[in-house]
């Protein structure tokens, strides 16, 4: 198995582990987390660090106990393969032909109803496509998101799947706010780097790019953005008026 390269900011795990974090962003890293043995190493050195602070805090004093256990998620390996670890027979994963989503995003799908992924509202133009994703996070988390879902998210960020046909080539665009999108299929490259499977990218305003899918196959990511794109090529921005990216 191939490791993710691209990772949370410190900042970002911080939040999700201490339940600050949106919501729509902790769904993000907790997707992330469900292909990210590293990732998942440094939330529990950071959960165990924070059971100590809050102990002293109280004005405990660190248990043997708990000190080895944080020098444990720090010398610990990454398990090899946080995917196989999860029962074979808990849930079967969605499949869109040669795609196969993350058993973590399946079941959460297929408790909203979603049994195939041709079943959601698709909007294509050329290469790309893209579809909102019927669910809703509720309240703080710091575990499995919450079941909660209705269509759309009208007062919140949109969590969408995009799609990009072999070597397809979004629109030069930046954004309103901030984009979390990771990686669950393929790749893609913008510029700024190449990025595959399990990869989470953060894009804010400052980014400009026209990510190209990889030439060997589909690129399927989900993303979770504040606000809408704005195209930014020499046609683009005469568009943006017309569109609802």
């Amino acid at each position: 198995m191939t490791h993710p390269s691209h990772h949370p900011q410190s900042d970002m795990l911080q939040a999700y582990v201490a339940g600050t974090l949106s919501p729509a962003f902790a769904f993000g890293v907790e997707m992330h987390l469900g292909l990210c043995p590293e990732c998942c190493r440094k939330r529990a050195l950071l959960e165990e660090i924070g059971g100590a602070v809050l102990a002293l805090e109280e004005g405990a004093e660190l248990s043997s106990g708990l000190q080895q256990r944080i020098m444990a998620a720090l010398d610990d390996p990454a398990p090899e393969d946080i995917e196989a670890r999860r029962g074979e027979g808990e849930y079967q994963p969605l499949r869109d032909g040669e795609i196969v989503l993350p058993r973590a995003l399946s079941q959460i799908l297929r408790a909203a109803g979603v049994d195939d992924l041709s079943s959601l509202n698709w909007r294509r133009i050329g290469g790309y496509g893209e579809a909102d994703l019927p669910l809703l996070m509720a309240g703080k988390t710091t575990s499995r998101p919450a079941n909660a879902f209705k269509d759309g998210l009208k007062d919140g960020p949109r969590v969408r799947l995009l799609r990009l046909a072999p070597g397809a080539i979004m629109p030069r665009h930046t954004h309103k706010g901030k984009e979390l999108t990771l990686v669950l299929h393929g790749g893609f490259k913008d510029g700024r780097g190449q990025y595959e499977a399990g990869d989470l990218i953060l894009a804010d305003g400052d980014i400009d790019h026209a990510p190209e899918a990889s030439k060997d196959g589909p690129c399927l990511c989900l993303a979770i953005t504040e606000g809408a794109l704005r195209l930014t090529g020499p046609i683009g921005k005469w568009l943006n008026p017309l569109l609802s990216l």
